[in-house]
């Protein structure tokens, strides 16, 4: 057997880190599409799972290496009608990450009918493939083909899960095709998925979608499905009930926008206050605003990385009221904690509405939080609730 020295090995080493390095460079500059670029999604990347999808991209990519021109060549074969060949759960895999062009695309939804149809195929198959496609597609913006094989017949079971919906409404809210978000949103609350209707994050895009659509129908739609998540008790985000009550504003109503946010607590969300501020300067409460404005001067520190804030928005809604009102002492008041507001920094350079459709980004737990740690025992050795439990029994 041949001897390698160590320069040999070393050169070996450095010529294969080469060609790893070279194939992801090209990859990535062949095949890497920036998700909606220069523009703010609804959603972050790492909350759809955009991120860890373009890695897994990038890393079956370099696994293949030059051999990938070959796999599609076999893949259009074993594509083929007339041959009728097994389409295999890893072909599948493997196509779903490395279609980078419409022909790709198109032998996928081929291999996927395919695999659908053929049983045997899935028998043993634990593999979720639907968030994935939908991935890819949301990556290559082919918003027809995932509204096409989410209702298809042959397909619609692969995405049964919260994740596909949620990447699908994303892509559709995204594409400005807001009506498409209201009907696959009633399509899913049918489907009923592991039991639940009015799934959270999906809620929450569709309350965007009626924002942006920002008509009287638009509202009434909003209304009555905030009636319907209270009495099935499903939940709506904050963000949710922000943009409906944003909505009731810009459609100017604003008993309805303070109805809206009555239903979350303020003590902490200062979008909230302002939303409530600007409510009651247009209802002519000018000095309940007061109260709002001195519990934001209050909070001096931040909340979750937050400094609490003023929008311009409010401040003009109640100095336009104020006017009317003419009151010289209230005028006083107001150009005080105006002035108290600018000197702590308290009003927000950003509009409230750019502001409301800001990204929503995975909020992380505390890691070295004392309670979120495990506890250790010792041998011999018995928690205080356990001894509780023991003299009660």
């Amino acid at each position: 057997m041949a001897a390698f020295s160590l320069p040999h090995v070393l050169r070996f080493s450095r010529q294969g880190a080469s060609f790893f390095i070279s194939s992801s460079q090209r990859f990535l500059q062949q095949n890497y599409v920036p998700i909606l670029q220069c523009k703010r999604n609804l959603f972050c990347q790492e909350i759809l799972g955009l991120d860890g999808f373009q890695r897994q991209r990038l890393m079956i990519n370099d696994r293949l290496g030059n051999l990938r021109e070959k796999f599609i060549d076999r893949m259009n074969e074993v594509a083929d009608e007339e041959k009728q060949q097994t389409i295999f759960t890893d072909d599948l895999k493997t196509i779903v990450h490395v279609a980078q062009n419409d022909e790709e695309v198109n032998l996928m939804k081929v291999m996927l009918l395919r695999y659908c149809k053929d049983s045997s195929a899935q028998r043993f198959n634990q593999y979720v493939f639907g968030p994935v496609i939908l991935r890819l597609l949301y990556t290559l913006k082919k918003t027809d083909l995932a509204l096409e094989l989410f209702l298809n017949e042959s397909t619609k079971s692969i995405f049964n899960q919260m994740a596909s919906c949620t990447i699908l409404l994303d892509l559709l809210y995204e594409s400005k095709r807001y009506e498409d978000v209201i009907n696959i949103y009633k399509e899913i609350n049918e489907r009923k998925l592991n039991g639940y209707i009015y799934p959270g994050d999906c809620t929450t895009i569709v309350m965007a979608s009626f924002f942006a659509m920002n008509t009287p129908e638009a509202l009434q739609q909003c209304k009555e499905l905030m009636i319907a998540c209270n009495k099935a008790n499903a939940n709506i985000s904050n963000r949710g009930i922000i943009f409906g009550a944003m909505l009731a504003l810009n459609q100017n109503d604003n008993a309805l926008a303070l109805e809206m946010i009555a239903t979350r607590n303020d003590n902490f969300n200062f979008v909230i206050k302002n939303i409530k501020g600007i409510c009651f300067a247009r209802m002519g409460r000018v000095e309940d605003t007061f109260p709002i404005l001195r519990s934001i001067l209050q909070h001096d520190t931040p909340y979750k990385n937050r400094q609490m804030k003023v929008f311009p928005n409010m401040l003009s809604e109640i100095k336009s009221e104020m006017e009317k009102v003419n009151d010289p002492k209230m005028a006083q008041q107001l150009q005080l904690i105006e002035q108290s507001l600018k000197v702590g920094a308290f009003i927000s350079d950003v509009p409230l509405e750019d502001f409301v459709r800001q990204t929503i980004v995975k909020v992380r737990q505390t890691q070295n939080s004392f309670k979120s740690r495990e506890r250790s025992f010792v041998r011999g050795f018995r928690s205080r609730q356990q001894q509780i439990s023991d003299n009660q029994n």
